[in-house]
């Protein structure tokens, strides 16, 4: 039998061994990425050019799962139950947390439903219109569909997302009557206009770019003067429209509720670094996308409120 000094060293290095690999520095195995967007979106590619070079100095795999779905509702869903412990994260866009929750109060889920840990990079988008129109212009587009009112369709994100509110802003400003087609991810909504389904959409590069090489997409303004050098000759919405809605979308690293502040304070610090790379400025650049200007959660999270209420007025504006 033990001698209860024994019992007691014995109990005392279970402790300790259990308490040390309680401990260990986070993480200490892959972690799962959320991705509210269908692959080959613009959010699918930026997120996996940061998360990579987030995971190869944290030492472990980020793996990417696609969740698309209810304007990245169905992903929020998700990360509002995970275990707030860092080993699931979710990349969506601003408006998954902003526009979704003002415009389907069924998904229930705000802003509190997840931790903000930081941008990842910024969405800038093209209006682009399908060459099966033979317009080449903004103002041969909107000739086109002036003169055809409610025959033609435009296709976005589900009704109620980022870009179906400011599409739809756009186009009632340009006098115009389109119908909404609505596709989870950006590699459907730009196919959907290069086979002629719709006429219109805006999109970042990365989905359609491939389209408008092989000229069946046919870019006619920006969003962004971060696009001109691309499109030297393409209006901006400014051009257009004074004091226009901003229509560009940043995608944002969210973890559960709850999320320990050693870990946010980790993730934040490791996203941080990935921006500030060249590397990784570069290849976000080659997609289209831009690197954000660096925040802190505290930060990012004062954006996305000022955000919700510019989407409350969006909404307002389009009743």
């Amino acid at each position: 039998m033990l001698r209860p000094s024994r019992r007691l060293l014995i109990c005392l290095a279970a402790f300790l061994v259990a308490d040390v690999a309680h401990a260990q520095k986070y993480p200490t195995q892959p972690i799962q990425v959320l991705v509210a967007n269908g692959p080959g979106s613009a959010s699918d590619v930026g997120t996996r050019v940061v998360l990579n070079k987030m995971a190869s100095s944290m030492g472990q795999p980020a793996v990417i799962i696609n969740r698309p779905g209810a304007g990245g509702g169905l992903a929020a869903q998700a990360i509002a139950k995970a275990a707030p412990d860092g080993y699931t994260l979710l990349m969506a866009t601003d408006s998954t947390y902003t526009a979704i929750p003002l415009t389907n109060k069924a998904m229930g889920y705000d802003l509190n439903s997840a931790t903000t840990i930081g941008a990842i990079a910024e969405i800038h988008s093209t209006l682009l219109v399908s060459a099966t129109l033979n317009v080449k212009t903004l103002d041969e587009f909107v000739a086109f569909a002036k003169a055809r009112p409610g025959q033609l369709n435009y296709s976005t994100f589900e009704k109620g997302s980022a870009s179906q509110l400011w599409l739809d802003w756009f186009l009632k400003r340009m006098g115009l009557q389109l119908q909404h087609i609505p596709f989870k991810s950006g590699p459907e909504l730009v196919t959907a206009v290069a086979t002629g389904d719709a006429a219109v959409t805006t999109s970042s590069l990365p989905s359609s770019q491939g389209y408008i090489d092989a000229g069946k997409l046919i870019p006619v303004m920006l969003t962004s003067p971060s696009l001109k050098s691309r499109f030297p000759n393409l209006p901006l919405v400014s051009d257009i429209i004074p004091d226009p809605i901003e229509p560009n979308t940043t995608m944002v690293l969210f973890g559960p509720p709850g999320l320990p502040a050693e870990i946010l304070n980790l993730l934040s610090s490791e996203l941080l670094k990935a921006q500030a790379s060249s590397d990784v400025q570069d290849a976000l650049a080659r997609i289209g996308l831009a690197s954000p200007v660096p925040a802190t959660p505290e930060e990012e999270a004062r954006r996305m409120a000022r955000k919700l209420k510019e989407y409350t007025v969006l909404i307002n504006r389009n009743r």
